[in-house]
């Protein structure tokens, strides 16, 4: 049904944005669903109604006339809703599936789905730093590149989505004041917690993005060389929720790998591409090079480092 459908599509959207909790309300999947089939049964969550609002509620039904009841005595204009069906709504109680408590990788309109966190513990599991972080110039550079691209020498609070083993972290935490970072996999996290042990406004968790999200409001959100693991829909998600917890004037950082690797759902430019369509963001800078890509942007009305300093009007 497309009204559904659309109304999902708000509804998701919405929460996204707003970090709010999204519980999905099941209609037609109790006629044509088996609890053996698509139920997710781990995620199900049962709301019991007062008497008040259960008398409320039959009392709507009732009222939705061109649902539960004939539209004529002519064959075919049976009710839509036959009293079977009706019966799981009249109920003294309500079932959601919680959507935000979901951390399955969803497929895309392909069949893609996001990479899970099977792969990131196998890929550690062969390797403290399978990367090279701590060890390639070219990681080095990187960094240094990718440091000197913020637009402001200090910030308050960061959060860092897909923080590794943490060497990146310790750059940002000498330049915040809080630093909260997150991975999918607990070995890099475990190195990560090692390397910055007695650091103070550092904080880690472990979370499968954008299902889990953290609380709060950050003036710096870095996203380095993790959005080409998410397939579209949840890359989009995941934007949404960057958004969502950027503060007023804040500044969201991007870097991506630009050669192609099959593994993964999808390209460096192709994250880029996504998040220029993010509304209320304006790019302030952008470094492309053969190998990767690293951008910097700002809510509107951003305003460049000169302006900040006081250069230029």
């Amino acid at each position: 049904h497309p009204d559904h459908a659309l109304a999902g599509d708000v509804a998701a959207a919405g929460a996204a944005w707003s970090g709010a909790r999204l519980l999905e309300y099941p209609i037609w999947a109790w006629h044509w669903s088996t609890p053996d089939g698509e139920w997710p049964l781990g995620l199900i969550r049962r709301f019991d109604l007062s008497p008040e609002d259960h008398a409320r509620k039959l009392q709507a039904l009732a009222l939705h006339r061109s649902q539960v009841l004939p539209l004529s005595d002519e064959p075919g204009d049976e009710a839509v809703v036959p009293p079977a069906m009706a019966a799981h709504f009249a109920r003294g109680f309500e079932i959601f599936v919680d959507g935000t408590a979901a951390e399955a990788p969803s497929p895309d309109a392909s069949g893609t789905a996001s990479l899970a966190r099977s792969f990131f513990d196998e890929f550690y599991r062969e390797a403290r730093d399978p990367w090279g972080f701590e060890t390639r110039w070219y990681e080095r550079r990187k960094r240094a590149l990718t440091l000197a691209a913020l637009p402001r020498e200090r910030f308050g609070a960061a959060l860092e989505l897909g923080c590794s083993i943490g060497v990146l972290t310790a750059d940002l935490a000498a330049r915040c004041d809080t630093v909260m970072a997150v991975d999918i996999a607990e070995q890099p996290l475990s190195i990560a917690r090692e390397r910055l042990a007695g650091r103070p406004g550092v904080r880690f968790a472990r979370m499968t993005l954008p299902g889990e999200w953290p609380s709060g409001v950050f003036d710096l959100i870095v996203v380095s060389e993790v959005g080409y693991y998410l397939a579209t829909a949840d890359l989009e998600r995941f934007f949404q929720r960057c958004r969502g917890s950027l503060a007023p004037g804040g500044v969201l950082l991007a870097c991506h790998w630009r050669h192609p690797v099959p593994e993964y759902p999808l390209s460096g430019d192709r994250v880029h591409d996504m998040l220029a369509t993010v509304p209320g963001l304006v790019r302030t800078v952008e470094h492309r090079e053969s190998d990767f890509l690293l951008e910097v942007w700002q809510p509107e009305p951003a305003r460049s480092v000169a302006q900040h300093e006081g250069l230029v009007p």
